[in-house]
């Protein structure tokens, strides 16, 4: 009987082992699977930023595309236009159109450069950096964007006569309205000459001044005069007023100073 208890007692010993290294295996097991579901969590997470990055690098890629090609499309109506119709734009309507089309080249290249800055470890990124926007299946790159963009604009320009000067002698406006606004934030005081630098944060960031480095559309530089409350404060080049001496076109208070 002693026996028969012994051996019991044994075989009972041993389920219990058994069963407490299976339960140690089970254990062991189920935290090997959740370190590789959490390993595979962030796996899931890291992958899923990376594919968002992408599609926000594409996004950004293709908005700077269509605002460029919708620029180009703006000047590109335009002499289709006048050609259908046998007859120039307006001074007022071209003038309309080549600032249109200048910000919305601009503009396009400014969103595809911030892209390229933004999302530089993107395949998208990565191509705007490298071989810019892809237009009609061409690569340009940013440089070339510009080159594009000035052809484009050099072209609608040819033949204008006096609607440049018109577009011209406006810019001197937004000039002046510039100089006030310095005026008001105390950037500039009367008496003083300004300079191109204390006034350029006051034009439109994609508009042609801004770029302009202060000359006017034919590359001649405004004069900007000692600041007065009676006059206007900006003057066109001598240059750009003998080019439209034929025309005798009235530059008003933009004339250049004798």
């Amino acid at each position: 009987m002693k026996v028969a208890i012994i051996i019991l007692c044994s075989v009972v010993g041993l389920l219990m082992v058994a069963v407490g290294v299976l339960g140690f295996k089970v254990y062991a097991l189920s935290l090997i699977s959740l370190d590789q579901a959490s390993k595979f969590q962030n796996i899931q997470k890291v992958s899923t930023e990376e594919v968002q990055k992408e599609f926000a690098a594409k996004e950004a890629s293709d908005a700077a595309t269509r605002t460029f090609m919708q620029a180009f499309s703006t000047a590109d109506n335009a002499l289709k236009a006048e050609i259908q119709a046998k007859d120039r734009l307006t001074p007022e309507s071209f003038e309309t159109v080549f600032h249109q089309s200048f910000e919305g080249f601009n503009a396009g290249i400014r969103m595809a450069e911030q892209a390229a800055a933004k999302y530089p470890d993107t395949f998208y990124g990565q191509q705007l950096a490298t071989q810019g926007l892809i237009l009609e299946g061409q690569n340009y790159p940013i440089p070339a964007l510009r080159q594009n963009r000035d052809l484009v604009l050099q072209r609608f320009m040819e033949n204008r006569g006096v609607a440049v000067a018109f577009l011209t002698r406006n810019e001197c406006k937004l000039i002046d309205n510039a100089i006030s606004q310095a005026l008001q934030e105390g950037r500039v005081t009367m008496g003083t000459d300004p300079t191109w630098e204390q006034i350029q944060p006051y034009f439109r960031p994609d508009g042609r001044l801004a770029s302009s480095g202060g000359n006017d559309i034919l590359g001649n530089p405004f004069t900007l005069t000692t600041l007065r409350p009676d006059r206007s404060n900006v003057r066109i080049s001598k240059k750009t007023r003998d080019l439209f001496k034929e025309a005798k076109f009235d530059w008003g208070q933009y004339a250049p100073e004798e």
